[in-house]
């Protein structure tokens, strides 16, 4: 029997590579908005931790004031960065969503072919699976007729008369 061939087998390749490349553009956009994120973070982290050290120097009344100028300085130089970074984060949202939308429509693409390919499979497996049941019936047939004639060869003596009819008679 033959092996099961799908013609669109190429078209289902460009669905995936074509898929695979918009993840590619999904992760690299994502990876952009996530450093911002990090950087978000990292100063957020920075400004508590600053924070906690002069709440404890202030507790041991350890405050220098230039000290806590300077940490004032930074606090709004942080919240700057993490309000700029918030801003290109938006930014960068829609044009994750568009990509997200190209990935579900290629994803979408692919798996109707996906399906067309499983329903071709199981069409081809029914027709081989009947091809050989049939080859099986036809091949118990004969071994049936063979066994047949053997038998009738059994109960017929060698001057061609039935031993059967001897026996009737």
């Amino acid at each position: 029997m033959k092996k099961f061939k799908f013609r669109l087998e190429k078209l289902l390749d460009a669905k995936k590579a074509k898929e695979k490349e918009i993840q590619h553009e999904l992760a690299k956009a994502i990876g952009e908005q996530n450093v911002f994120r990090s950087k978000q973070f990292e100063y957020r982290a920075k400004v508590e931790a600053q924070k906690n050290e002069f709440h404890k120097r202030f507790a041991e009344k350890r405050v220098n004031f230039s000290e806590l100028e300077m940490y004032h300085r930074f606090e709004v130089f942080a919240g700057k960065v993490i309000a700029d970074s918030q801003q290109k984060i938006d930014a960068l949202e829609p044009g994750i969503n568009r990509i997200r939308g190209r990935l579900a429509e290629a994803s979408k693409e692919r798996r109707t072919i996906e399906k067309l390919k499983e329903r071709r499979f199981s069409e081809w497996q029914y027709n081989v699976n009947r091809a050989e049941d049939k080859e099986n019936d036809d091949t118990n047939q004969k071994i049936y007729v063979r066994r047949m004639l053997a038998q009738k060869m059994e109960d017929t003596d060698n001057d061609g008369r039935h031993v059967r009819d001897d026996v009737a008679h």
